[in-house]
């Protein structure tokens, strides 16, 4: 099993397989409520890998990473080597994207399941890169040009995941952190009704491909269905007594339509799928340690 999780984690880019752990875990840094970091926190927890997670808030996480990166990866057409999660490991190697970290964990694991069956490996891949690369970041555009319009929304998610020098922070330029995530991911009116055009089609596609299934590729939950449920999780609006890795307000209090449209992927049968992976598969800070508020 060791041998072929190295195959796979070269395959994948990521880099060579530490020495054996000691006592001191992974860092794995996070912006709490981003969906690519609800998948990377999933799998490490869901493969009882110990660490310790610091979040930041969006745009203040970068003078960190700055710290903790130096000079290590690069970005990809949604992300920069600054972006969020990276998983820094005890030799000082830091693993960045989501999906990376995925397959480092699951290479690292001690259980004999893995994310990636040999039958369906490479199909599961390419799922997993569609979701990222497509329905992602739709999600993230259509959720922040409605969330970033509620001051007081926003203010309660920093206060109850980051640090009180961030919240402080957050309190005081919030109207800053807004204009720099709207002009850097490209928010605005145009593109969140393109974001939802985006999200219809990909919710039926995979919807179709479920069909009456309980996972995705074979009898097994695979690291399909945990990056399928993690990143479209704000749109089901899955609460952390549903086991979701952070604190959110409930969806009831989130601007229309974005509300409807959490309430309508909620019902339908691909969003009681993804609520049956969160209870059954989705076991927070299993071997890992305790989340941190960042340094801040």
């Amino acid at each position: 099993r060791c041998f072929h999780g190295q195959q796979r984690l070269r395959a994948f880019g990521a880099p060579e397989p530490p020495p054996p752990r000691t006592t001191m875990a992974p860092t794995l840094f996070t912006i709490p409520w981003s969906h690519y970091c609800e998948r990377a926190r999933w799998a490490l927890d869901w493969h009882g890998i110990a660490f310790e997670e610091r979040g930041y808030l969006p745009i203040l996480h970068m003078p960190f990473m700055f710290v903790n990166v130096r000079g290590q990866g690069q970005g990809t057409k949604h992300s920069s080597r600054l972006s969020t999660p990276a998983l820094k490991l005890e030799n000082g190697t830091i693993i960045h994207q989501s999906g990376v970290i995925c397959e480092y964990a699951d290479a690292q694991s001690a259980r004999e399941e893995t994310l990636y069956p040999e039958g369906h490996r490479e199909d599961i891949r390419a799922f997993c890169q569609r979701v990222e690369d497509v329905l992602g970041p739709a999600v993230r555009r259509y959720a922040y040009f409605y969330l970033l319009d509620e001051p007081q929304l926003m203010r309660e998610v920093a206060k109850e995941n980051v640090g009180g020098g961030q919240f402080a922070f957050y309190t005081v330029f919030s109207g800053l952190v807004r204009a720099v995530l709207l002009k850097a991911l490209k928010i605005n009116a145009r593109t969140s009704a393109q974001s939802l055009t985006v999200i219809r089609e990909e919710l039926d596609s995979i919807e179709a491909q479920l069909g009456d299934k309980r996972y995705l590729y074979g009898d097994q939950f695979t690291a399909a269905d945990l990056t399928a449920a993690a990143l479209i999780s704000p749109l089901v609006a899955v609460s952390r007594d549903e086991n979701y890795g952070c604190t959110m307000p409930s969806h009831e209090r989130y601007p229309e339509p974005l509300r409807s449209l959490c309430e309508e992927t909620r019902n339908r049968p691909l969003g009681q799928y993804i609520l049956r992976l969160y209870k059954d598969h989705r076991v927070r800070n299993h071997g890992a340690a305790q989340p941190l508020r960042g340094k801040l």
